[in-house]
């Protein structure tokens, strides 16, 4: 298509993007937008504080979105802009290299906050000399300013905080679950609730005191009178963050303290509510193993969670020798929410963050119409190479990825950047393929091992792909059926794996999150390449998938040209060798000149116009063809190959060096 078409198409959906912000902030219910890449989501969650009368916070897991956003409020005087502090980016004293840095560092991570660390006299903070600390004076502006405050970025967890939240508009830009899952293993639990159930018994408090450790209490719970008396005091005595901090059970000199303590009371409770979900069962050749939960939805238990201040949605699940604890957080004292993702799976934006209301599915551009706008305003051509699912998460890859690679590298002529799970990678680098066939990381990006290449946890919202225009995604980062199963149970599910590859299925629930975890997220890694305006104007990024794991939506038919073992050209050969051969063959020099899209549908597909462009403007550029401006039909340039002076014969094939490359091709 035309750039200026692509650039219309581009401008269009970013206003329609606009307008569906604006009207999501004036409605009852939490409104979800569907929003593909470049259609200016995250930009237009600015532009939205510029006409809203209500504040906003915008929570992210991109650290450079901050940056981004302090620069757009920069050239926007009138609004109040703010970034949630961390001590770790803030505080001078957390940022020294010497001891007092790495105490302060230790004791965070031990449960301590950044405001206890400063008031409290655990350890040194020698910020607060002089003018003061940068991190307490902007976390004090945040605690007496923020009605004053027009628009507030900060990370998914600030989503627990009330104040951050309450009256605003809480803008969540693309999915997260595992921001609210904690994770335990059952001897941290152990020793936890031990010295917990000590401290309570030396106390003199209440508490059944035949329960004096955890193999106790797992005997007594199921004495109804006990466990109802043990259940009682935690409804009394509550079980949130603030409550558990008045018991200050474990001191900031014990070594057992960690960030986990104060969820000790708490899992404590957890073990007396703690009903089986799914029993332990052989399925398709695996173990199930049994899952519990606290609570079950609809079970006794559910009233007394939220009598102990617990939020009714909250979970934990037991998984063999683990504890998962999902927290997600309560938005209902929000004036708004409105959440921002690619290609979101509506039922787990509910779950997580509407669990009441749900939200209301609002779309920039339908699912079936986002491979046209792929196609039609990103310029971006994707072609499959995989004939299998390949669930490379656990780094078992296949041996096949190898040659695939070198085809790619082939056909293209150039190396390319690539996406696939972290063991993968591993794998690929003892092969020595990353070092065959991926770009170099020559930018100081995030590339992993020093190449053009990165896992597909650190993709979602990333732009550091965005400038490349030609990109590999090989695999699944399928995480296996235990993760499937444990997501199932944080929503008092249960699912059953059954089928193989493709028609792998954890019914109707299951294979909302499977696909979730598994196809959304390799759509996602798809979508990181040629966001840039530069690789849509040159052309456009081509995007090989080496896995089956894509909807049938998704325009991604097989790479047969890499299959044609008689013609191992690349795209740039492929181009020369037919302008040379027509040159050749035809007498009337007048049929000898090929436009744009004549040539292209003389190549049957196997190229893009914009890639026949850049290629026949790369040969003018040096000489090798003639071109005759707004001479063919509609104005269109027309091309004659003349560069035979510079074809150097060898045995059945000649060479052309051209802009540092050399091209094979078949002697004309």
């Amino acid at each position: 298509m035309s750039l200026d078409k692509a650039g219309r198409d581009l401008g269009r959906i970013r206003n329609k993007t606009r307008k569906i912000l604006r009207a999501a902030s004036n409605v009852d219910r939490p409104v979800l937008i569907e929003s593909p890449p470049n259609s200016g989501k995250t930009t237009g969650s600015y532009e939205l504080a510029l006409k809203c009368d209500v504040p906003i916070t915008h929570l992210t897991a991109r650290i450079d979105l901050y940056a981004q956003a302090r620069e757009f409020f920069q050239a926007n005087k009138d609004i109040n802009f703010e970034i949630i502090p961390s001590p770790h980016r803030t505080c001078e004293s957390f940022r020294r290299d010497d001891g007092i840095g790495t105490e302060l560092r230790r004791l965070y991570d031990m449960g301590f906050s950044g405001r206890e660390l400063h008031f409290r006299d655990i350890a040194k903070t020698p910020c607060q000399t002089g003018e003061g600390c940068e991190y307490i004076t902007k976390l004090e502006k945040l605690e007496n300013d923020i009605d004053d405050i027009d628009f507030l970025i900060g990370h998914y967890i600030h989503a627990h905080i009330p104040h951050y939240t309450t009256n605003r508009i809480v803008v969540i830009d693309e999915f997260s679950l595992s921001s609210y899952v904690e994770e335990y293993s059952d001897s941290q639990v152990t020793r936890l609730v031990d010295r917990f159930l000590v401290r309570i018994n030396d106390s003199k408090e209440p508490f059944p005191s035949e329960m004096t450790d955890t193999n106790t209490l797992l005997q007594k719970r199921r004495d109804p009178e006990t466990r109802d008396a043990a259940i009682e005091w935690f409804e009394a005595h509550k079980v949130t963050n603030d409550a558990v901090r008045e018991f200050d059970f474990l001191k900031h000199s014990d070594p057992y303290r960690t960030r986990t303590y104060i969820e000790a009371p708490f899992l404590t409770f957890t073990l007396l509510c703690m009903e089986t979900l799914q029993s332990g069962v052989e399925t398709e050749g695996r173990h199930s193993p049994e899952l519990k939960v606290a609570p079950l939805p609809d079970s006794k238990y559910t009233e007394v969670w939220t009598n102990a201040g617990l939020n009714p949605h909250t979970r934990c699940v037991q998984q063999e020798e683990r504890v998962y604890v999902f927290d997600p957080p309560d938005l209902s004292s929000s004036y708004q929410i409105i959440g921002l993702d690619g290609t979101p799976t509506t039922e787990l934006w509910d779950l997580v963050f509407a669990p009441d209301a749900g939200f209301d599915h609002r779309p920039v551009i339908k699912r079936k119409h986002l491979a046209d706008y792929l196609s039609s305003a990103m310029n971006m051509s994707l072609f499959q190479i995989g004939e299998g699912m390949y669930p490379y998460a656990g780094g078992r890859i296949s041996k096949k990825d190898g040659r695939r690679f070198e085809k790619v590298q082939s056909f293209e002529n150039q190396r390319f950047a690539l996406i696939t799970s972290k063991k993968a990678l591993k794998e690929y680098e003892k092969h020595g393929w990353l070092d065959s066939f991926v770009k170099p990381d020559q930018q100081g990006g995030s590339g992993d091992k020093g190449y053009r290449a990165t896992n597909f946890g650190r993709v979602l919202s990333s732009n550091d792909f965005e400038k490349e225009s030609l990109g590999v995604v090989s695999g699944t980062p399928f995480p296996g059926h235990d993760v499937i199963e444990r997501w199932a149970a944080f929503f008092g599910e249960s699912v059953e794996p059954v089928g193989r590859g493709t028609e792998k299925s954890f019914g109707e629930f299951g294979d909302l999150i499977y696909k979730h975890l598994t196809h959304d997220r390799v759509i996602q890694a798809i979508l990181r390449f040629g966001r840039h305006e530069s690789v849509i104007e040159e052309g456009g990024a081509v995007v090989y998938v080496n896995t089956q794991a894509v909807p049938g939506w998704l325009d991604c038919p097989p790479a047969t040209h890499l299959r044609d073992k008689s013609r191992r050209s690349s795209k740039a050969e492929i181009v020369i060798e037919e302008l040379v051969h027509l040159t050749r063959s035809d007498e009337h020099s007048a049929l000898q000149y090929q436009s744009v899209p004549s040539l292209t549908d003389r190549l049957k597909g196997e190229v893009t116009p914009e890639y026949v462009r850049k290629i026949l403007n790369e040969l003018a550029d040096g000489g090798l063809v003639e071109v005759r401006r707004n001479h063919g039909f509609r104005g269109a340039d027309l091309y004659r190959w003349v560069g035979d002076d510079d074809l150097v014969p060898d045995s059945e094939r000649c060479h052309l060096d051209l802009n540092g490359k050399r091209y094979t091709l078949k002697s004309p």
